[in-house]
């Protein structure tokens, strides 16, 4: 006659081989964001991860489509019309927004804004011109700082008040690479610790990858911290350094040329300071950037 085990001993067995079981599975999200690539991860970028970067919160890449705006490289993503940088703040944009009359703004399936819905851009506001019982008192012509929609975000422009100039043109990257270098200046007896600037290019004469564009800050300033992230129309790069930053050029950033395109001029680019602060954190106002090509 078979024996068979008791039903006390039945039960004991499976306990163990549960714990055992459980014990040895991993819990993938738990050690998302730890910096390091765990199994189930795509990616794992630690504080840098960003549901508007290109590593997710979840430890997955941003793809097209998949309802995340990667501000690296999109405008909008599906549905989602959500872009700060465009001057949106944390609400969807709206044809208004990026300066068009009433209307639908939509996304595109390449994940940039469709514009076609969207009323008329509004007309700039014209000029009055003396009438001809008027003598027009002559006066110095000032040197023009920006011009809004061609094509280059200026000092004294924002995605905001100039949308035209945040939304790339058509590019396809191609040799050579093209370095550009960009210099500091702050006022006489101010030590810079800490910049952020805001380089932007015209994206139909240069470009920069969607990803890894932090390899492209070159020669920086000894023991510095640099971030960088690339927004499609312009690169924003901090610098940060324990002692005074030396006058004069502060890092270089190597873009690649738009197929067909001239090679690029100093015209081609513009700086701006977002941020300007010294040694024990004190913001310093009158740093100004600008960008020579080498």
């Amino acid at each position: 006659m078979a024996r068979y085990p008791s039903a006390l001993v039945m039960m004991a067995l499976i306990t163990l081989l549960a714990a055992c079981s459980s014990g040895n599975a991993p819990v993938t999200f738990a050690l998302c964001g730890n910096g390091v690539l765990n199994p189930g991860e795509q990616c794992d970028e630690g504080s840098q991860n960003s549901d508007f970067g290109n590593c997710l919160t979840t430890c997955k890449l941003a793809v097209c489509g998949d309802s995340f705006v990667d501000l690296n490289r999109e405008q909008c993503d599906s549905n989602n019309l959500t872009n700060p940088t465009a001057g949106c703040g944390a609400a969807a944009c709206s044809c208004q927004n990026l300066g068009f009359g009433a209307g639908t703004l939509t996304c595109n399936p390449s994940c940039q804004f469709d514009t076609s819905q969207c009323g008329p851009a509004f007309p700039p506001t014209p000029t009055p011109s003396p009438t001809p019982f008027e003598t027009p008192t002559p006066s110095p012509t000032p040197t023009p700082v920006s011009m809004c929609g061609d094509g280059l975000l200026e000092p004294g422009e924002t995605c905001e008040t100039c949308p035209a100039d945040c939304i790339p043109l058509p590019c396809t990257p191609a040799p050579p690479l093209r370095t550009v270098a960009v210099n500091l200046a702050a006022p006489a007896g101010q030590g810079v610790s800490r910049v952020g600037v805001l380089v932007a290019y015209r994206t139909n004469i240069v470009t920069l990858p969607s990803s890894g564009v932090s390899s492209r800050v070159r020669n920086r300033p000894p023991n510095s911290l640099v971030t960088a992230a690339g927004l499609g129309y312009a690169l924003r790069v901090t610098v940060t350094t324990p002692s005074a930053l030396p006058p004069g050029q502060i890092f270089t950033v190597d873009f690649d040329s738009c197929q067909g395109a001239a090679a690029p001029a100093t015209s081609d680019f513009a700086c701006t300071v977002e941020s300007c602060a010294n040694t024990g954190g004190a913001a310093i106002d009158g740093c100004t950037c600008a960008v020579t090509v080498q």
